[in-house]
């Protein structure tokens, strides 16, 4: 009996002990929970119980995720962020301006593609990631500062006039990194530099390499030059060119490409060729002439 009562009085002490750390552990997961749907410290709550950024200007903001994106990304849907931070709820549609900073002035890169249909609405204190196709719409094709402007307005507003309709503006910068410790240049090198008579049927793999400031332009058209000793001469070939044009950001490089020297067409003998590659990049300088034309050259030696 006494050994009953005893272990009794054992059972009650382990119990009262491990009631607190229960209840703590608990009140730890309550408070957990409250805590992930609070707002942050710089969101509250107004008179019309939205949340605003108390932090921030009360205005429209939109930005990227990032300040600079790089050129070899623009072809990606790009997210912006919407921040409605005003007291009144706001409409705007995936339209929007694309400016770039050149000669000390923002010039529009719009394309003139038409925008889709679709509007969007806002109360205050809320944000949406706008899905925005950059490059479909607009024209980026070089490094610097850029300005993206989106128009929206109160959905309080029955009609969009020019008056009614306001602008959220952001800017950003689109960079490629060059190749380090070379020329800011383009660059054309074959893979190998001397031919033998035996391997005209083989065709030569080269290697372009933009390291300039511009995102390049160029197709399948390539010519075979031979040097007489004076100048250098065009050997003339027949046959049909595949019109297919490919691009070349800075800081890239492609060796998809090969020269076919067409050993049936032309009777080579030993001495000194090159190959001759055009490529073009946009003019921003001229509304006349949209392209600017370049050519590449590397040279080559055919031996017995």
């Amino acid at each position: 009996m006494k050994n009953a009562i005893l272990l009794a009085i054992i059972l009650g002490l382990l119990i009262s002990c491990k009631l607190p750390n229960a209840t703590t552990d608990s009140g730890s997961e309550n408070d957990k929970s409250e805590k992930a749907i609070l707002p942050p410290s710089s969101v509250v709550k107004n008179s019309a119980d939205q949340l605003t950024v108390d932090s921030l200007p009360k205005n429209v903001l939109i930005n990227f995720q990032n300040d600079s994106i790089p050129l070899a990304d623009i072809k990606q849907i790009q997210k912006l962020r919407i921040l409605n931070n005003t007291s009144e709820p706001i409409v705007f549609g995936d339209d929007f301006i694309l400016e770039y900073y050149a000669n000390g002035a923002w010039n529009k890169t719009n394309n003139g593609r038409q925008f889709k249909s679709g509007q969007y609405s806002l109360t205050p204190g809320r944000e949406y990631m706008v899905p925005t196709d950059l490059y479909f719409y607009s024209s980026i094709y070089r490094l610097g500062r850029y300005r993206i402007s989106k128009p929206y307005r109160n959905s309080s507003s029955l009609s969009i006039t020019q008056d009614q309709t306001n602008f959220a503006t952001y800017e950003f910068s689109v960079f490629t990194p060059p190749f380090k410790n070379m020329e800011r240049k383009v660059f054309m090198s074959l893979s190998k530099n001397t031919v033998k008579i035996s391997e005209l049927n083989q065709p030569i793999p080269f290697t372009i390499i933009n390291n300039s400031y511009d995102e390049i332009f160029f197709g399948e058209r390539q010519t075979v030059e031979k040097y007489d000793g004076k100048n250098w001469n065009k050997i003339p070939f027949d046959g049909i060119i595949n019109d297919i044009g490919y691009s070349l950001y800075v800081g890239t490089q492609t060796s998809e490409h090969s020269l076919n020297l067409r050993p049936v067409q032309y009777k080579y003998k030993p001495g000194r060729y090159r190959l001759a590659k055009p490529f073009s990049i946009r003019n921003e300088e001229s509304i006349k002439t949209a392209w600017k034309d370049f050519t590449l050259y590397d040279e080559f030696l055919i031996v017995p």
